[in-house]
């Protein structure tokens, strides 16, 4: 739930406040390019550091495709809100009805499952129309997807050769 939290509100605060500061900054779109500063940590962050910046570079990639994509970051957000109320909602009812909780909770990790299947399965429907769509490109990813899963696995080899008594 502080997660949630930690993620949300920062994101929201940020978001809203982009167009006050508009003003005061020459327009420029958010790209790898005009990100060469390292990402800002979050001062509260009481984790380690290596999982405060992976956080702040998760926040600025997550801007980023805010910038690119309005449309998907409304549907996330609303995604976001619709979590964070179920969550809430599923709070209220085990302090209502403790007796009922075990339940009530597997009952909304079956729901949050069945939505990521779905959510997982419309992807993979938007990529199969986007293969139908774009066949040449769609080839050539699959080209470089496979020269990609081929260096990766050369790597790996390299890496495992060099630490042969780690377990495997």
């Amino acid at each position: 739930m502080k997660m949630i939290k930690i993620t949300v509100i920062p994101l929201l605060i940020l978001l809203g406040s982009a167009p006050l500061l508009s003003w005061a900054q020459p327009a420029e779109p958010l790209t790898q390019s005009s990100t060469l500063t390292p990402p800002m940590i979050d001062p509260d962050c009481v984790a380690s550091t290596e999982v405060c910046q992976q956080r702040a570079e998760q926040r600025e990639a997550l801007l980023r495709r805010c910038a690119t994509d309005p449309e998907w970051c409304k549907e996330y957000r609303a995604n976001k809100r619709q979590m964070h109320e179920e969550a809430q909602a599923l709070k209220k009812q085990c302090q209502e009805h403790p007796e009922q909780c075990a339940e009530l909770k597997q009952q909304f990790n079956q729901r949050q499952a069945q939505q990521r299947k779905a959510g997982h399965q419309k992807l993979e429907n938007a990529q199969m129309q986007w293969c139908l769509d774009n066949q040449a490109a769609c080839e050539q990813w699959k080209i470089d997807f496979k020269q990609m899963q081929q260096k990766y696995q050369e790597l790996r080899r390299q890496l495992e050769e060099k630490y042969p008594t780690r377990p495997r």
